[in-house]
């Protein structure tokens, strides 16, 4: 081996060792980590270069592009600056990814000030399922008389839609107050079909809704909890145990199943993470961008829109878990058809 060749060796031993390491490091950060820790790392330098024009010069008001030109004058530095933050913060994002979530989906203490709101709260999506269970029925009722009296203007025999009466309202006595063929003729005309659309269209409105509720004595302080327990509870109920649901069939999902399934576990986590992100920025925006200089106005406008971007990053969070508890409820279905 040459003299050139040896001082080449632990050069490039190096360079490896810390490309591995580097490698290492960003495999232990998830994807869902990524997003939200650049959004608060990027708006954050914005806001405080924001801050820092002000402070300079308080007459001058803002200069969004100053700012970021500011941002941009050392590419190399700041770049260095910005992966740093973007890992620590991912880091510390993901560290506290799924204390988040159990945050969001409404397992919080239950002494002291936090116990006090976990009561308030779960007192109110009881009342919210109660009032739905009692507008369902009155929905259904109107569409039950809606399909009656389409069937009568149809010509559909009296002993037919009084069998259907006995069966909407559960009536006990319906094999003793019918004839057995009767019944059976009665039971094979879909009163549905008759069901004027609107009100048809309402009240499966009304039944989807109080379906992302669990039974009342598990109904969490969140509608990300009450969806997600509701769901898991209906598996439960079918016999199957959630510890390790997916590992247990994984050998027994499709690829594209289980890709859909990562896909909104993956979704679920990455808009949860968002919510406190947007909140810190929102906070970070009224406190740096009023002061000095009295800009209020524009620091109740930027903290306004993040706490309404956190607001919609929730309602993602929560369609996230529909998607994600459907593909649960499939793979246990996929489970059943090849066992």
């Amino acid at each position: 081996m040459s003299a050139s060749e040896k001082s080449d060796a632990p050069e490039s031993t190096g360079t490896n060792g810390v490309s591995q390491w580097l490698g290492k490091v960003l495999n232990q950060l998830s994807l869902t980590s990524w997003m939200p820790a650049g959004m608060l790392v990027g708006v954050g330098a914005l806001i405080i270069a924001l801050h820092i024009q002000i402070a300079t010069d308080p007459a001058g008001g803002f200069d969004l592009g100053k700012a970021i030109s500011a941002l941009t004058d050392n590419v190399l530095g700041t770049a260095l600056v910005l992966l740093v933050a973007v890992i620590l913060a991912a880091t510390v994002t993901q560290a506290f990814a799924f204390g988040t979530i159990r945050v969001l989906e409404g397992y919080w203490s239950g002494t002291g000030p936090s116990g006090k709101l976990l009561r308030k709260r779960t007192s109110a999506m009881l009342r919210r399922r109660t009032l739905l269970e009692k507008q369902a029925r009155q929905q259904w009722r109107a569409v039950f008389e809606g399909s009656r009296l389409a069937m009568r203007q149809a010509g559909i025999a009296p002993s037919f839609i009084a069998v259907m009466e006995d069966d909407f309202n559960s009536s006990p006595d319906i094999e003793s107050s019918h004839l057995p063929e009767v019944i059976e003729a009665a039971r094979k005309i879909p009163w549905l079909d008759f069901a004027p659309p609107a009100l048809l269209q309402a009240a499966e409105a009304t039944k989807q809704q109080l379906s992302e509720f669990p039974h009342p004595h598990r109904v969490l302080p969140t509608k990300l909890g009450n969806v997600i327990r509701s769901r898991e509870d209906a598996l439960v109920k079918d016999g199957y145990d959630l510890e390790g649901f997916v590992m247990r069939r994984y050998a027994q999902i499709s690829p594209r199943l289980l890709a859909q399934h990562d896909d909104f576990r993956t979704r679920l986590d990455m808009y949860c993470t968002f919510v406190p992100v947007f909140v810190l920025l929102a906070v970070l925006a009224a406190s740096l961008l009023s002061w000095p200089g009295g800009h209020y106005w524009i620091a109740l406008a930027a903290s306004t829109a993040f706490f309404c971007l956190s607001i919609l990053s929730y309602r993602a969070a929560v369609a996230s878990a529909r998607g994600y508890t459907a593909a649960l409820k499939a793979i246990s279905v996929a489970a059943v058809s090849t066992a």
